[in-house]
């Protein structure tokens, strides 16, 4: 979900402007999306594009996008990094999914 989170508190309030009016996708039951540090809730961008906590401070972490199956680079983490910029990371667990 996007949306334009007015008070920084990381939740669709009334006054918040959602982005988007897709429904929500049918993910696979197998597939898990994961975050760390500051991302474990909410992805916040500022105005400048630069990834950053509820509060307005800088901000870098990880989401790990995983499938519990015995594939070849069965996850990808996405590295946001201050900026903004995403680096994108195979990575191969065995089919399993641990946390970031």
């Amino acid at each position: 979900m996007v949306f334009i989170d007015r008070n920084h508190d990381g939740e669709l309030d009334y006054d918040d402007r959602p982005q988007s009016t897709r429904s929500q996708p049918s993910w696979p039951t197998d597939l898990k999306v994961a975050g760390n540090g500051p991302f474990r809730t909410a992805v916040v961008f500022g105005p400048s594009g630069a990834a950053a906590w509820r509060s307005g401070a800088f901000a870098a972490g990880r989401l790990r996008v995983c499938v519990d199956d015995d594939i070849d680079r069965n996850a990808r983490d996405l590295v946001l990094i201050g900026s903004g910029r995403v680096v994108s990371e195979p990575h191969d667990f065995d089919g399993s999914c641990p946390q970031p």
